[in-house]
């Protein structure tokens, strides 16, 4: 049986969407990996990721006192913890790395919703785009998705003068239900956003 990608992927052709198409192959293979294998794989990356923000971001120096490199995963498991309340009272640029690849660079800035305390401001990368959609890519295999179907989603906010809002049904109608580069991987049928928070009739009402 054909894979996702291998069913609707339209070829096109830019380095980002060769990255997310290595991503998903890469996750394709994880999820067949034994638990030795996980945990052995994620411990080298924990390793990684420990030296690197301990080196390089800010925050990161302050709560672990310097440079640390776990040996164990005993070691990662007795490091400090960041709390949220000490993460949203850092400014951002103490929250970044001082040394950034190209694909690392912050490209975008997304709050969080505050539904389970202060909301915190992010930042997106082209990497974490990559993976946010090879991700996804897997989701829509688990759920044998045909994405050239039409997609409901009430996720978002939204105000009366959004590009597409209809004004009757009080929903925002798109050509299609994919976001960013994800549009010009595969074929998306049309799309539609609700206000997150609506009550299931008015759901109901909507899909049918």
């Amino acid at each position: 049986m054909k894979n996702f990608l291998e069913r609707y992927d339209l070829r096109e052709k830019h380095p980002v969407l060769d990255a997310i198409r290595r991503a998903y192959r890469f996750q394709r293979k994880f999820q067949n990996w034994s638990a030795e294998q996980i945990r052995d794989h994620q411990f080298k990356a924990i390793k990684q990721l420990v030296r690197h923000a301990s080196k390089t971001v800010p925050m990161y120096k302050k709560l672990y006192g310097g440079d640390v490199d776990v040996s164990s995963w005993e070691q990662f498991f007795a490091l400090p913890e960041l709390s949220r309340d000490a993460l949203v009272d850092t400014p951002l640029g103490n929250r970044a790395s001082t040394s950034l690849t190209k694909d690392t660079v912050p490209r975008s800035f997304v709050k969080t919703s505050g539904t389970t305390g202060e909301p915190v401001i992010l930042t997106r990368s082209i990497r974490t785009e990559v993976w946010r959609a090879a991700c996804r890519l897997i989701e829509y295999e688990w759920w044998d998705l045909d994405p050239r179907g039409e997609c409901l989603s009430n996720r978002f906010t939204f105000e009366p003068d959004a590009e597409g809002y209809d004004s009757i049904e009080e929903i925002i109608r798109k050509d299609d239900w994919e976001e960013g580069m994800m549009r010009r991987m595969i074929p998306c049928g049309k799309g539609y956003q609700d206000l997150p928070g609506e009550k299931s009739p008015r759901l109901a009402e909507l899909l049918e």
